[in-house]
């Protein structure tokens, strides 16, 4: 698969994914519809050219553009986005449900955001994708998975976060650290692991390099950071171990 950043941060988030089929799928639309239209042009793809979007949650920065898109093109999120935002495309979804898109099977599951919120696992014939966001943890076992990528959110390095700060006591209620990312990492199969992008870092909390650093001491995997307003920051530090 191709997975392409568009947007990702607090102020917004968009990534799109191509299978080797061409089919594609936007995950996530927290930018503006016209943003999104003209992020899409500038790497060839019209709207017209996806075969649906799938929204986590009902947060600004992952569905401001939901409705407008969602009257154009096949959107699936959960019953209280959907009421929130829903277009006439727009189709509810439901936690470990499959439903199928072009060649896409795509399974959605509950994550422990502060409002409800999905993460999803995105399959083809031949590749296999976990797509988690915001979310405090993952209550569920993936253990006995495979995936070919992995998306997740970073938001925080402990080390950085001023824990007496007010705006920072929902982050740590809500949002992934670094730490909780590599203990989730080191409880899964990462064997055909291609690559695992870090989502969604937080503009006063993270730091990158610190980032990079700490999965380079425990992975030998390819590691690539999605950057605020579109594309990717690949891992320069190199690698020591991997995460068995």
């Amino acid at each position: 698969m191709k997975i392409t950043c568009l947007a990702s941060s607090s102020e917004g988030n968009c990534y799109l994914i191509e299978n080797n089929a061409g089919n594609k799928l936007l995950i996530e639309a927290g930018l503006p519809y016209s943003t999104i239209r003209k992020k899409l042009l500038t790497v060839g793809v019209g709207i017209n050219d996806l075969s649906a979007c799938l929204v986590s949650h009902s947060h600004s920065d992952h569905a401001t553009g939901m409705k407008q898109l969602s009257d154009h093109l096949l959107t699936y999120a959960n019953v209280e986005t959907v009421k929130l935002y829903g277009g006439k495309k727009a189709s509810i979804a439901y936690s470990w449900k499959k439903f199928f898109v072009a060649d896409f099977v795509i399974t959605p599951f509950d994550l422990d955001h502060d409002v409800p919120a999905f993460g999803f696992i995105i399959q083809d014939s031949k590749e296999k994708l976990l797509f988690v966001n915001d979310t405090k943890f993952i209550r569920w076992n993936l253990s006995d998975e495979w995936f070919d990528y992995i998306m997740i959110e970073a938001n925080y390095n402990d080390e950085i976060i001023d824990i007496t700060l007010d705006r920072n006591k929902r982050t740590l209620n809500s949002h992934l650290s670094l730490n909780t990312v590599i203990q989730t990492l080191k409880a899964m199969k990462l064997d055909k692991i291609k690559e695992i992008y870090l989502l969604h870092l937080s503009d006063h909390n993270s730091n990158e390099e610190m980032m990079f650093k700490k999965l380079s001491e425990v992975t030998t995997k390819k590691i690539l950071i999605a950057k605020k307003y579109g594309g990717v920051k690949e891992n320069e530090y190199g690698t020591k171990k991997i995460i068995a």
